[in-house]
């Protein structure tokens, strides 16, 4: 669970450290998925949270 503070964003070549101040926005979506071998259609949640620097 992130709430505030430091965070450390890593992938296979870069690292970063952000900060998450106490009120960001929090943008909840139901995505669709599609397989794409059998065409089968699937909901999932996506979350996205975000703030101005």
């Amino acid at each position: 669970m992130i709430e505030w503070g430091t965070v450390q964003l890593s992938g296979p070549e870069q690292e970063r450290d952000v900060t998450v101040p106490e009120e960001p926005t929090l943008e909840v979506e139901l995505e669709r998925l599609t397989d794409s071998e059998t065409g089968e259609q699937r909901y999932g949640p996506e979350y996205e949270i975000s703030w101005s620097e």
